[in-house]
């Protein structure tokens, strides 16, 4: 992590990267995608896609449909717990967190001003679930999770390992040096000199998909 003054940090995560390439592969995988990749990037993709077996895609489509993208949520989760140095350590730490602190993030997608209170009153939960602006049929998904939320917290944790193992842990150095050149380009165009330039500059998806 680096500071470079006016509240600026650049983070260097591959619990980032895996959580942002799991959105992505999932938005191409569903075909709903309108973001354009490079030669070599939209190469890795079609081939995750082609190679991933579909009882994984249909995790993928629960965590990280772009409706809710709950599992995105965990970018913030990684950070304020100090884990994202390591996928193994992040891992580890919601496997020793409880379900409900995990799914209280998983509440935060940005459809709604406010957080719930208390995680733990279904009845609240409930009502703060069906006040969000997500589509039906995600407000019915989500109230299925928070129901079955021990399972809920172990299915992520599955699809998190055996995506890391078998689809991006062989992958991971190039994606940490592609960062780390977006990075270096960036700081050489002085976009991190101001807040203000860092929003102009930089879109949702640079570091993935440039």
């Amino acid at each position: 992590m680096v500071e470079l003054g006016e509240n600026i940090l650049i983070i260097q995560s591959p619990v980032f990267e895996q959580l942002s390439s799991m959105f992505i592969i999932q938005d191409y995988a569903n075909k709903q995608t309108k973001r354009e990749l490079n030669g070599e990037l939209q190469k890795w993709v079609d081939e995750k896609v082609r190679s991933i077996p579909q009882i994984l895609k249909d995790e993928l489509e629960v965590f990280f449909s772009q409706e809710t993208f709950i599992g995105l949520s965990m970018i913030r989760y990684a950070y304020e717990t100090n884990c994202y140095q390591s996928l193994e350590k992040f891992i580890q730490q919601i496997e020793s967190d409880s379900a409900h602190h995990i799914f209280e993030h998983f509440l935060e997608t940005g459809f709604t001003p406010t957080e719930v209170s208390d995680i733990h009153d279904f009845t609240e939960v409930r009502l703060f679930i069906k006040n969000t602006s997500l589509p039906e049929n995600e407000k019915w998904k989500l109230t299925y999770l928070y129901v079955d939320i021990e399972n809920t917290k172990n299915r992520f944790i599955s699809l998190m390992k055996q995506f890391y193992e078998f689809y991006f842990k062989t992958d991971l150095p190039y994606f940490l040096k592609k960062q780390q050149e977006n990075i270096d380009y960036l700081k050489g165009k002085q976009i991190f000199s101001t807040r203000e330039k860092v929003g102009e500059g930089i879109s949702s998806y640079s570091f993935i998909c440039d």
